[in-house]
């Protein structure tokens, strides 16, 4: 699994500007399980646009999944080996996030 999810984080890579780790970077640090774009703007601030090209390499890169609701759902195991590749960014870490996010269950 950890061979996989390395394998998906280096697939960011070929964006070339580093946004989308920086997102997941953020995502892994909330003990959240789905977030708005809208969201994810306002806690990095960065235009909506920018955070929806973000979270759809996200996706592309199969480390979150867009739900019919407009929100991106980022698993539990995604958010932890996030963190575990560096630790300065644990949930126990103070978060640069301005806002808390909600939490959303990805519908089933």
């Amino acid at each position: 699994m950890r061979e996989s999810l390395a394998a998906a984080v280096r697939v960011l890579a070929r964006y070339g500007d580093g946004v989308a780790r920086r997102v997941l970077r953020l995502l892994s640090r909330l003990n959240q399980d789905a977030v708005s774009v809208s969201k994810l703007a306002e806690l990095s601030g960065q235009s909506e646009l920018l955070q929806k090209i973000d979270a759809e390499h996200l996706v592309d890169a199969g480390l979150a999944e867009a739900l019919p609701n407009g929100h991106y759902w980022i698993p539990e195991l995604v958010r932890a080996y996030v963190r575990e590749l560096d630790p300065s960014w644990s949930v126990t870490s103070p978060s640069p996030c301005r806002a808390s996010v909600p939490h959303v269950r990805p519908a089933e």
